[in-house]
């Protein structure tokens, strides 16, 4: 009689790659930087007309509203050109840019008190490492960051840059 094996389980281990995970989380704080008469300059500015508010740490102008509509991210792309801060065109955010406006204190919208927001998804310009149609967005109705596919539809809150400190 030949030997025979009776196989009543089977456990199968799939050794899969790790999930893809949003870049961790920047705490940039609030700073104090110095003005010339020693005065401390709180990070985030709002400017006289009220329009744009200027973030001195990241040395970057930001619109108090973003964009009224959402938008897929074709149009985005040249949406931000088209617009003009202090008479400069603008571009999308880099995603730890628009993550450092979020304020994880608060809730819908999660964001720092000196900007408005519909707290939906935001675009940013920062592609996800493992498809080049998704780009990382920051949700501001609990201060989320995740990836969206670029055929969804996000707001836009452009950006442009100045001298840190300025």
């Amino acid at each position: 009689m030949l030997p025979s094996l009776n196989v009543k389980n089977v456990h199968i281990h799939f050794h899969m790659p790790a999930l893809p995970t949003a870049p961790a989380p920047v705490d940039l704080g609030e700073i104090k930087l110095k003005a010339t008469n020693d005065q401390p300059i709180e990070r985030f500015e709002l400017s006289e007309d009220g329009t744009y508010v200027t973030d001195h740490k990241l040395g970057l102008l930001w619109p108090v509203d973003e964009s009224e509509k959402e938008i897929t991210l074709p149009a985005p792309e040249t949406y931000p050109a088209k617009t003009v801060i202090a008479g400069e065109p603008c571009r999308l955010p880099e995603e730890h840019e628009l993550a450092s406006l979020r304020d994880l204190t608060r809730h819908n919208p999660a964001i720092h008190p000196s900007f408005k927001s519909r707290a939906g998804w935001t675009w940013t310009r920062t592609p996800t490492a493992w498809s080049s149609g998704n780009v990382f967005c920051v949700y501001f109705l609990s201060g989320g960051v995740s990836p969206l596919d670029r055929d969804l539809e996000a707001f836009v809150r452009p950006v442009r840059s100045v001298s840190p400190g300025q």
